[in-house]
């Protein structure tokens, strides 16, 4: 059997599978999302719901097609190396893309911070507007929307910000310089703050009876 009779089996599998899930309004009805929903709220959050699970569901079909197709085009075959040539790649540029996400994660602690304080002292209807200024503020000061070269005014006053130390991270696997002693400390200090406040606000919050 050839590969593309075999990939014409598997499509067909696949479609006499999906195909009556699909078309069977009852087999999908309210499996992932809201239950009959009544008010506009509800209907609201169904359609993000439906929205989303479409969107994955294109994302997963093609990603999985693509990997099938790959195992079975580019299997082992007699007379096939059965490794490919190993070739070596630029160390600095995997060490850059080690270091990014490590710096990333360590800079978003005062954020994880910062929006545990803000859930527990404001209530559901200013949280989003209130974090979401807030963010936008520190990214304007950060460097987000645009550099913030050492000769600029803002230069000293980014430095203090966890936002710009996060931009700097960024740059890391494009040559960037990544956080010097003062990244860290300015890290480290924004963490233990925002942790502390955090902590502050839910026992304050808590203990309400």
């Amino acid at each position: 059997m050839t590969v593309a009779s075999r990939l014409r089996t598997l499509a067909a599998a696949v479609t006499a599978v999906v195909a009556p899930l699909a078309l069977a309004p009852a087999a999908l009805a309210d499996t992932a999302t809201p239950e009959n929903p009544v008010g506009p709220a509800s209907h609201a959050i169904d359609n993000i719901y439906r929205a989303v699970i479409g969107t994955t569901m294109v994302i997963f079909i093609l990603v999985g097609g693509w990997l099938v197709y790959s195992a079975i085009r580019f299997r082992a075959r007699p007379g096939r190396p059965v490794d490919p040539p190993q070739v070596h790649g630029s160390s600095r540029l995997e060490w850059g893309w080690t270091i990014v996400p490590v710096l990333i994660l360590i800079g978003l602690i005062p954020f994880a911070g910062l929006g545990i304080f803000m859930g527990h002292m404001l209530s559901t209807d200013s949280i989003g507007p209130a974090m979401g200024g807030t963010t936008a503020f520190l990214s304007l000061l950060g460097g987000v929307w645009f550099p913030i070269t050492s000769s600029s005014a803002l230069h000293d006053l980014a430095e203090a910000l966890p936002s710009y130390w996060l931009v700097q991270a960024s740059h890391v696997a494009l040559g960037g310089r990544g956080w010097d002693g003062t990244g860290w400390l300015v890290v480290a200090a924004w963490a233990v703050a925002m942790a502390l406040l955090a902590a502050r606000a839910y026992q304050r919050d808590t203990a309400r009876p």
